[in-house]
């Protein structure tokens, strides 16, 4: 009989130990589930905040590439050429482009499968740079030699007197008088 009370008393034992044991893998599996749903719900703000930049962005780079075009297709069109009044927006550009892409490069942290060519990206960069320097440079002597032009008619302009037709007789009646 002391065996049979002994093999109760190890059997509820061990039922004891075996449910407090589910009860602390319940109770890990339950922290577990909230912090995956903690990071799943932080990926997906970040998701959205990357998206909302990059489109942000997007439409910033659209639209100075349109005053870029607008630009271009000034210079062939005869009148006066465009005036440093778009130097602002140019370095606005500019430094949008560069935050950009730096934002570009932290939102790829997120999935290491994807890889970019740093040298290409730098090369690129680099050649857009230029391309732009070369722009603004030929658009500035567009407008010095505008200023030149300008300067050069009001020269003119000084030696000029001209010619008096000579004076007609003011006649006693006027057009107005009729009226």
């Amino acid at each position: 009989m002391d065996e049979i009370d002994s093999f109760i008393e190890n059997a509820n034992k061990w039922r004891n130990h075996r449910q407090l044991k589910l009860l602390e893998q319940k109770e890990n599996q339950a922290e577990d589930i909230a912090k995956l749903k903690e990071n799943l719900l932080n990926f997906a703000d970040d998701a959205t905040k990357s998206r909302e930049t990059i489109e942000k962005n997007l439409n910033s780079i659209m639209s100075h590439k349109h005053n870029i075009h607008k630009t271009l297709d000034s210079l062939n069109e005869t009148g006066l050429p465009i005036t440093n009044t778009y130097h602002g927006e140019f370095l606005n550009f500019i430094s949008n482009t560069m935050s950009f892409i730096n934002e570009v490069s932290e939102t790829d942290k997120h999935n290491p499968d994807s890889t970019i060519d740093d040298s290409k990206l730098s090369t690129s960069v680099k050649m857009c740079n230029e391309n732009i320097m070369k722009q603004i440079h030929e658009d500035n002597n567009v407008v010095d030699e505008m200023q030149t032009i300008v300067e050069n008619m009001n020269e003119v302009g000084e030696f000029y007197t001209p010619i008096v037709e000579e004076e007609l007789p003011l006649s006693e009646s006027s057009f107005f008088d009729g009226i």
